[in-house]
């Protein structure tokens, strides 16, 4: 496991509502009939709700490296919703990733457009 699923794990266990939102964004998207989406675009929406409509005033930041962890997480956890987020390689190898029962490849640095 590298540093950067290491942080990546410790910031989802600690920020649990990120993926919540992230799935609920996905979800909106999906039943507006689209069949395909940005992952990067759903992690802005995340910002804009956090900072724009709740105002919450967090302290932490999104980190954009985590975006294809959670694009990676939510496709593991809808198979029926496979190909909806696009995922491709940014470079570095691919590593093992695995939440609870769900285990899928991640590739390091990977984005998603």
């Amino acid at each position: 496991m590298n540093d950067l699923e290491k942080n990546f794990e410790i910031f989802h266990s600690e920020n649990p509502r990120i993926y919540d939102l992230f799935k609920k964004y996905c979800a909106e998207v999906h039943k507006a009939g689209l069949t395909r989406y940005s992952s990067k675009a759903i992690f802005e929406r995340i910002r804009w709700h956090i900072y724009i409509t709740t105002k919450s005033g967090d302290e932490f930041k999104l980190n954009n490296n985590y975006t294809a962890y959670y694009a990676r997480l939510w496709l593991s956890d809808f198979p029926q919703h496979a190909g909806f987020l696009e995922t491709r390689r940014a470079g570095g190898k691919a590593v093992s990733t695995s939440y609870g029962s769900n285990r899928f490849n991640i590739e390091r640095e990977s984005v998603s457009a």
